[in-house]
């Protein structure tokens, strides 16, 4: 049995894809936001990650 990473999870809540996001490097964020083949359907994990790439733009 294989130990999963966050950002392989398929059982991910909001918050928990939020804190998961939020501890990302940037590099991480970017390699996420390159995995995203489907725009229309993301998962919770794939939501938060833009949100917080977004996020990081403004400067918030």
């Amino acid at each position: 049995m294989t130990e999963d990473t966050p950002h392989e999870h398929p059982q991910v809540d909001a918050v928990t894809a939020e804190e998961i996001a939020t501890g990302m490097t940037e590099e991480q964020l970017r390699n996420a936001r390159d995995a995203v083949t489907d725009s229309e359907n993301l998962n919770i994990l794939q939501t938060a990650v833009l949100a917080e790439i977004e996020r990081r733009k403004q400067g918030v």
